[in-house]
């Protein structure tokens, strides 16, 4: 089953009604609707919905970037993890027998390093490697037994041009977000503060947020020149 929006574009819109399910070859996948929700927001159009085979249980929402028309979905209410997104994935293919490209997009939490990441910021992943698959050896260490996966050639050239692009300051995230804010006017900057606590720190277990943490574990960090998204790059960690 797929899903519409007010960008929906009719057959005599760009020769929509002559989209197939071949002409799909992207696949974009989100853990949580509020990640759909984001996912769905950059579409540059919303196309009609297509009939899916009867093995696949998933529910879409299909669309085009740029030139890419992709088919995006969202794993089920309360099941996450990378095994649940292989089912997710592996069902795509039963109806869009051409995607050759698949993502995962969606939020992520940081491991303490130098790298000076902060709310709203972007990672791109370069390799992956499965964070819950590690043995906890006699003197209570810790050693991985997976091993970094790497995105296909295709994606790993395509985040060269990208990083290349980001260097020499063309950065249109900040554009696409403004676009995106006048379709959803219910959603808007949320003005956090980015407060970043040393990493050994530990919060209060009962505490829904940070007001009452100790304030002097704040890490100090420099001011922004500028509000923009940056956009890093590095290995993802994902698991179930």
């Amino acid at each position: 089953m797929a899903s519409t929006s007010k960008r929906l574009m009719s057959g005599s819109e760009d020769s929509t009604a002559s989209l197939h399910h071949d002409d799909y070859t992207a696949g974009w996948i989100s853990a949580l609707p509020l990640e759909m929700t984001a996912a769905q927001a950059i579409l540059d159009q919303v196309h009609e919905p297509l009939p899916q085979s009867p093995q696949d249980s998933n529910c879409y929402t299909l669309g085009s970037i740029g030139e890419h028309n992709v088919a995006m979905a969202c794993l089920p209410k309360g099941q996450y993890g990378t095994n649940n997104a292989a089912t997710v994935a592996n069902s795509k293919t039963r109806s869009f027998l051409r995607i050759q490209h698949r993502l995962i997009v969606g939020i992520g939490g940081g491991v303490p390093n130098a790298a000076d990441i902060r709310l709203g910021d972007v990672v791109v992943s370069t390799d992956v490697v499965q964070y819950d698959l590690v043995k906890v050896l006699p003197n209570n260490a810790f050693q991985r037994i997976a091993y970094p996966m790497r995105p296909p050639h295709s994606f790993l050239t395509a985040a060269s041009r990208l990083r290349a692009s980001h260097s020499s300051g063309q950065n249109h995230i900040s554009a696409t977000i403004i676009e995106s804010r006048t379709r959803l006017a219910h959603y808007d900057h949320p003005m956090l503060q980015n407060r970043l606590f040393c990493s050994n720190y530990n919060h209060p277990s009962t505490a829904e947020s940070c007001d009452d943490c100790d304030q002097s574990q704040l890490v100090s960090r420099h001011i922004r020149q500028t509000a923009d998204p940056m956009v890093h790059y590095g290995r993802i960690a994902p698991g179930n």
